[in-house]
């Protein structure tokens, strides 16, 4: 698809933004498809780098969620997609993403693992002030937004997810 589209006259970008959009999005807790996905963002890093627009700029902050739920199995493979991520539009956004990877590690673990949440913290999830700066962490494109603002309050919202191994790391 993404190597041999040019001699079809075919065009992948559509079934790319659909995969990194909504297939990533539901896969997040496998490690098995989560790596599946990094290994064919890391086979494919040249190509991605030569389309226009790019998946992985677009795409980014979904992409990020793999390195927030399994940050010891891919950290040294992210740090090779960085600069794929960076353009002028994107590099003061992927720049904050980087710094509230925790926050959106103590968002995931909130939202995907509501079993294992109070049910005091799921009722301060539901303000709709809490719901967006959740939703804002864990948005699956670039661009959608400004950087928040209000982080002081998402940190002491998020405060009550940190007994969680997965943000210790």
């Amino acid at each position: 698809m993404i190597n041999h589209g040019h001699h079809v006259a075919y065009d992948p970008i559509v079934e790319l933004n659909q995969f990194f959009e909504k297939s990533l999005d539901s896969e997040i807790k496998s490690l098995r498809s989560s790596y599946e996905v990094v290994v064919f963002i890391e086979s494919n890093l040249e190509r991605f780098n030569t389309m226009a627009p790019s998946p992985l700029r677009k795409f980014f902050p979904n992409i990020f969620k793999l390195l927030a739920w399994f940050p010891i199995t891919f950290a040294s493979e992210f740090i090779k997609f960085l600069p794929t991520f960076l353009s002028i539009g994107t590099s003061v956004e992927v720049l904050h993403y980087v710094l509230d990877l925790p926050c959106v590690t103590a968002a995931l673990v909130l939202t995907l693992q509501e079993s294992t949440v109070s049910s005091a913290v799921v009722q301060s999830l539901v303000s709709p002030n809490s719901k967006a700066m959740i939703n804002f962490m864990l948005r699956k494109q670039s661009g959608t937004g400004e950087t928040l603002d209000r982080i002081c309050s998402l940190h002491q919202l998020l405060q009550i997810g940190r007994a969680s191994c997965r943000e210790r790391v």
